[in-house]
């Protein structure tokens, strides 16, 4: 599982180099976009696994753990890049957050939700959607505009609990009914990018409940040759071709 994170790590990397390759060189560019899915599906296995293993009856318990992993490693990434990016302004030059300050005009409303989001990587998968859908280019204010996919990880988190721990039957009907508004998103979008399949919440659930059905499937059955991350990493592939051609 390691390997699999490792490819889907240096695949977002590659897509931001704008297709220039890692470090000039080519690669397998053109790919965050699925591998972004694909740690949600991981995420949902995981979750899965966990809430049905050790927090089946503490939620609380749930959320802390998820708190105590998550917020200590975002903080230290947002304090390293806030730091370069102000220092950057104090040289004169400046740039990320800073720069979008000093030449774009933003509404009160506006720094009041970057600073929230900022702070607490909530609500900036909106921010995002919002940004993307206007020309208000809010997403120039976060200072780690990526943290988007957080803020859809806690959105998940917050209902893991009451989701995960239901019968497959309910697993399989919601995940049905997100995978039908994506579908239908994509549709009416001709099947190109559009934020709404990207930032929006909704749409990207059915990622998760695939991680947690393909647990709930390997915990299941005594698969001797077949543990849980084979289970895993087969979704992890057949969603990967089926969106790297719907989405």
């Amino acid at each position: 599982m390691g390997c699999i994170r490792l490819l889907l790590a240096l695949a977002v990397i590659v897509e931001h180099c704008e297709g220039k390759g890692l470090m000039g060189l080519p690669f397998f560019g053109g790919t965050a976009y699925q591998a972004v899915f694909c740690f949600f599906i991981i995420s949902g296995f995981y979750m899965a696994m966990v809430l049905k293993t050790k927090y089946q009856n503490d939620a609380l318990a749930f959320y802390r753990a998820r708190i105590l992993r998550l917020y200590p490693v975002y903080a230290l990434s947002f304090g390293l890049f806030f730091g370069l990016q102000s220092a950057a302004r104090i040289a004169g030059k400046p740039m990320g957050v800073w720069h979008a300050i000093e030449n774009v005009g933003y509404a009160f409303s506006d720094y009041v939700w970057a600073i929230f989001s900022n702070l607490t990587g909530l609500g900036s998968d909106s921010l995002m959607l919002w940004s993307a859908l206007s020309d208000k280019r809010l997403a120039e204010l976060l200072i780690l505009p990526v943290v988007w996919s957080l803020s859809v990880e806690v959105a998940f988190y917050l209902l893991a609990p009451f989701i995960l721990l239901k019968s497959n039957r309910f697993i399989v009907c919601l995940f049905l009914l997100a995978f039908s508004a994506r579908l239908l998103v994509s549709w009416l979008h001709q099947f190109a990018w559009n934020a709404w399949n990207y930032y929006f919440f909704p749409t990207n659930l059915c990622f998760f409940l695939a991680g947690a059905l393909a647990w709930n499937v390997s915990s299941s059955y005594d698969f001797k040759k077949k543990p849980a991350e084979v289970w895993l990493a087969w979704m992890i592939l057949a969603f990967s071709v089926v969106f790297g051609r719907l989405s």
